[in-house]
């Protein structure tokens, strides 16, 4: 059994070099084999290797994320992941608890909680320009300056030189003038997209189509 007085993330590379007997375990935990602790007892004993973990234990805001449900399917895919659902007050308090995530409670024109990431679902859809360049520059401000980004799930309409476009163009269609009769809002091009983030302040965007359906994933980051 290795001592604990290997510290930082040093001690992530000693179960690395027991490989060939762990193989040999079915339900092998190496590192409490070797250290006779689970990693986060060990990291509790251990303030260098505590503070690097908590360093990287990512964090994302799903704004406008309504009952949870797409935090919670977060949460669970991804424990290290701390999630929480931003939405307004009275969304919030009248929600049903979403376990593997918190909830706060705000204008989203007035700010956003500070997180790693932060995922918007069908949110920026319902709003024009304006309203959603005001959004995407408090995403900005919630953000750290390195490594941050804002994920955008929206659907992308075909752009002018598309010709015909695909099986999903009417549907777009339908979702445009649904948007725009219902809240003032739209849905938009690739072009318009990357338009927005860019005036917001984001100057990397990468746009991934999701197959089989009129929506999109847009990765924008500063």
């Amino acid at each position: 059994m290795v001592p604990m007085g290997t510290v930082g993330f040093n001690v992530l590379m000693v179960p690395w070099h027991h490989i060939i007997g762990s193989l040999e375990k079915s339900s092998d935990n190496t590192f409490k084999r070797v250290f006779g602790v689970e990693l986060y007892e060990y990291a509790e004993q251990n303030a260098e290797l505590g503070a690097r973990l908590n360093e990287v234990m990512a964090s994302l805001v799903d704004v406008g994320g309504g009952t949870g449900t797409a935090a919670r399917a977060i949460a669970e895919a991804f424990p290290a992941i701390k999630c929480t659902v931003f939405d307004p007050p009275h969304v919030v308090e009248s929600a049903p608890e979403c376990e593997g995530a918190s909830r706060i409670g705000g204008d989203v024109f007035e700010f956003i909680p500070s997180a790693d990431a932060l995922f918007l679902k069908w949110v920026l859809h319902n709003c024009g320009d304006e309203e959603c360049r005001m959004i995407l520059k408090r995403c900005k401000e919630a953000l750290p300056e390195k490594g941050g980004k804002v994920i955008i799930m929206d659907t992308m309409m075909d752009g002018d030189d598309d010709g015909a476009g695909d099986e999903f163009t009417d549907a777009r269609l339908a979702m445009d003038l649904e948007m725009m009769l219902l809240v003032g809002g739209k849905e938009r091009t690739e072009e318009e997209w990357r338009r927005l983030l860019q005036h917001a302040g984001f100057s990397k965007c990468r746009i991934m189509p999701i197959k089989s359906t009129v929506h999109s994933l847009i990765e924008a980051s500063l």
